[in-house]
Protein backbone atom coordinates (compact mmCIF):
# COMPACT_ATOMS: atom_id res chain seq x y z
CA UNK A 1 0.00 0.00 0.00
CA UNK A 2 2.89 2.37 0.66
CA UNK A 3 4.15 1.88 -2.86
CA UNK A 4 0.73 2.84 -4.21
CA UNK A 5 0.73 5.99 -2.09
CA UNK A 6 4.21 6.86 -3.35
CA UNK A 7 3.11 6.32 -6.96
CA UNK A 8 0.07 8.57 -6.46
CA UNK A 9 2.30 11.44 -5.35
CA UNK A 10 4.30 11.21 -8.58
CA UNK A 11 2.97 13.73 -11.17
CA UNK A 12 4.24 11.46 -13.94
CA UNK A 13 1.77 8.77 -12.89
CA UNK A 14 -1.15 11.20 -13.04
CA UNK A 15 -0.05 12.53 -16.42
CA UNK A 16 0.35 9.06 -17.89
CA UNK A 17 -3.01 7.89 -16.48
CA UNK A 18 -4.78 10.93 -17.93
CA UNK A 19 -2.94 10.54 -21.24
CA UNK A 20 -3.88 6.86 -21.55
CA UNK A 21 -7.51 7.63 -20.64
CA UNK A 22 -7.75 10.33 -23.32
CA UNK A 23 -6.20 8.09 -25.97
CA UNK A 24 -8.49 5.18 -25.04
CA UNK A 25 -11.61 7.37 -25.20
CA UNK A 26 -10.63 8.81 -28.59
CA UNK A 27 -9.90 5.36 -30.00
CA UNK A 28 -13.18 4.02 -28.62
CA UNK A 29 -15.06 6.89 -30.23
CA UNK A 30 -13.52 6.19 -33.63
CA UNK A 31 -13.87 2.43 -33.46
CA UNK A 32 -17.41 2.21 -32.01
CA UNK A 33 -19.28 3.01 -35.23
CA UNK A 34 -17.02 0.84 -37.38
CA UNK A 35 -17.42 -2.13 -35.06
CA UNK A 36 -21.20 -1.65 -35.00
CA UNK A 37 -21.31 -1.57 -38.81
CA UNK A 38 -19.23 -4.76 -39.04
CA UNK A 39 -21.45 -6.50 -36.50
CA UNK A 40 -24.62 -5.25 -38.21
CA UNK A 41 -23.57 -6.84 -41.47
CA UNK A 42 -22.52 -10.04 -39.72
CA UNK A 43 -25.61 -10.62 -37.63
CA UNK A 44 -29.25 -10.13 -38.42
CA UNK A 45 -30.13 -10.19 -34.72
CA UNK A 46 -27.71 -7.37 -34.03
CA UNK A 47 -29.15 -5.46 -37.01
CA UNK A 48 -32.67 -5.89 -35.58
CA UNK A 49 -31.48 -4.77 -32.14
CA UNK A 50 -29.71 -1.73 -33.62
CA UNK A 51 -32.84 -0.69 -35.57
CA UNK A 52 -34.87 -0.88 -32.36
CA UNK A 53 -32.30 1.18 -30.46
CA UNK A 54 -32.29 3.87 -33.15
CA UNK A 55 -36.09 3.87 -33.24
CA UNK A 56 -36.30 4.34 -29.47
CA UNK A 57 -33.67 7.08 -29.68
CA UNK A 58 -35.64 8.89 -32.40
CA UNK A 59 -38.84 8.66 -30.33
CA UNK A 60 -37.04 10.09 -27.28
CA UNK A 61 -35.61 12.97 -29.33
CA UNK A 62 -39.02 13.73 -30.83
CA UNK A 63 -40.62 13.74 -27.36
CA UNK A 64 -37.93 16.10 -26.05
CA UNK A 65 -38.36 18.47 -29.02
CA UNK A 66 -42.14 18.60 -28.60
CA UNK A 67 -42.12 19.30 -24.84
CA UNK A 68 -39.75 22.01 -23.53
CA UNK A 69 -40.48 21.03 -19.91
CA UNK A 70 -39.44 17.48 -20.64
CA UNK A 71 -36.29 18.85 -22.28
CA UNK A 72 -35.53 20.83 -19.11
CA UNK A 73 -36.00 17.74 -16.95
CA UNK A 74 -33.71 15.77 -19.26
CA UNK A 75 -31.02 18.46 -19.10
CA UNK A 76 -31.19 18.49 -15.29
CA UNK A 77 -31.01 14.71 -15.22
CA UNK A 78 -27.92 14.72 -17.41
CA UNK A 79 -26.27 17.31 -15.13
CA UNK A 80 -27.02 15.21 -12.04
CA UNK A 81 -25.67 12.12 -13.79
CA UNK A 82 -22.50 14.03 -14.71
CA UNK A 83 -21.99 15.00 -11.07
CA UNK A 84 -22.57 11.42 -9.95
CA UNK A 85 -20.14 10.08 -12.55
CA UNK A 86 -17.49 12.61 -11.53
CA UNK A 87 -17.92 11.69 -7.86
CA UNK A 88 -17.68 7.93 -8.44
CA UNK A 89 -14.70 8.37 -10.75
CA UNK A 90 -12.87 10.57 -8.26
CA UNK A 91 -13.53 8.07 -5.46
CA UNK A 92 -12.28 5.29 -7.73
CA UNK A 93 -9.09 7.19 -8.52
CA UNK A 94 -8.46 8.24 -4.93
CA UNK A 95 -9.49 4.98 -3.21
CA UNK A 96 -5.92 3.73 -2.69
CA UNK A 97 -4.87 6.96 -1.00
CA UNK A 98 -8.05 7.20 1.05
CA UNK A 99 -7.74 3.63 2.30
CA UNK A 100 -4.08 4.13 3.11
CA UNK A 101 -4.93 7.27 5.10
CA UNK A 102 -7.38 5.46 7.41
CA UNK A 103 -5.79 5.59 10.86
CA UNK A 104 -4.64 2.33 12.44
CA UNK A 105 -6.80 2.89 15.52
CA UNK A 106 -9.90 2.89 13.29
CA UNK A 107 -8.76 -0.30 11.56
CA UNK A 108 -8.18 -2.01 14.94
CA UNK A 109 -11.18 -0.57 16.79
CA UNK A 110 -13.15 -3.00 18.99
CA UNK A 111 -16.25 -2.71 16.81
CA UNK A 112 -14.41 -3.36 13.53
CA UNK A 113 -14.37 -6.72 11.80
CA UNK A 114 -10.88 -8.18 12.19
CA UNK A 115 -10.92 -9.80 8.74
CA UNK A 116 -11.17 -6.45 6.96
CA UNK A 117 -7.73 -5.06 6.25
CA UNK A 118 -6.59 -2.29 3.98
CA UNK A 119 -5.85 -4.79 1.21
CA UNK A 120 -9.32 -6.34 1.45
CA UNK A 121 -10.90 -2.89 1.45
CA UNK A 122 -8.90 -1.91 -1.63
CA UNK A 123 -9.62 -5.17 -3.45
CA UNK A 124 -13.35 -4.65 -2.88
CA UNK A 125 -13.72 -0.91 -3.41
CA UNK A 126 -11.49 -0.54 -6.44
CA UNK A 127 -13.40 -2.90 -8.75
CA UNK A 128 -16.77 -1.77 -7.37
CA UNK A 129 -16.13 1.91 -8.01
CA UNK A 130 -14.41 1.15 -11.32
CA UNK A 131 -17.40 -0.81 -12.61
CA UNK A 132 -19.74 1.84 -11.22
CA UNK A 133 -17.79 4.57 -13.01
CA UNK A 134 -17.90 2.73 -16.33
CA UNK A 135 -21.62 1.95 -16.02
CA UNK A 136 -22.62 5.48 -14.98
CA UNK A 137 -20.34 6.98 -17.63
CA UNK A 138 -21.91 4.82 -20.34
CA UNK A 139 -25.45 5.73 -19.28
CA UNK A 140 -24.46 9.39 -18.96
CA UNK A 141 -22.89 9.53 -22.42
CA UNK A 142 -25.95 7.93 -24.02
CA UNK A 143 -28.31 10.36 -22.27
CA UNK A 144 -26.10 13.32 -23.10
CA UNK A 145 -26.01 12.32 -26.76
CA UNK A 146 -29.82 12.10 -26.93
CA UNK A 147 -30.28 15.44 -25.16
CA UNK A 148 -27.74 17.21 -27.38
CA UNK A 149 -29.40 15.83 -30.52
CA UNK A 150 -32.78 16.96 -29.16
CA UNK A 151 -31.45 20.46 -28.44
CA UNK A 152 -30.10 20.66 -31.99
CA UNK A 153 -33.45 19.50 -33.43
CA UNK A 154 -35.31 21.96 -31.17
CA UNK A 155 -33.07 24.78 -32.40
CA UNK A 156 -33.70 23.86 -36.04
CA UNK A 157 -37.45 23.43 -35.54
CA UNK A 158 -37.85 26.86 -33.94
CA UNK A 159 -35.27 28.60 -36.20
CA UNK A 160 -33.08 29.56 -33.25
CA UNK A 161 -29.45 30.60 -33.76
CA UNK A 162 -26.55 28.53 -32.56
CA UNK A 163 -25.22 29.50 -29.17
CA UNK A 164 -21.68 30.89 -29.20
Amino acid sequence: MKSIAVELTDPGWWFSALFVAIIASVLAGFLKDRIEKILATASSEYRFWRVNVFRARKEAIDALVENPQYMSIALHRVCICLCLWLFVTMVYLSAPALIYLVPDDVMNAPFSIPIISRNVMYEFTSPAFGIGSVFIGYKFSNSLSVVFDAVAAFRVKHSLPKLP
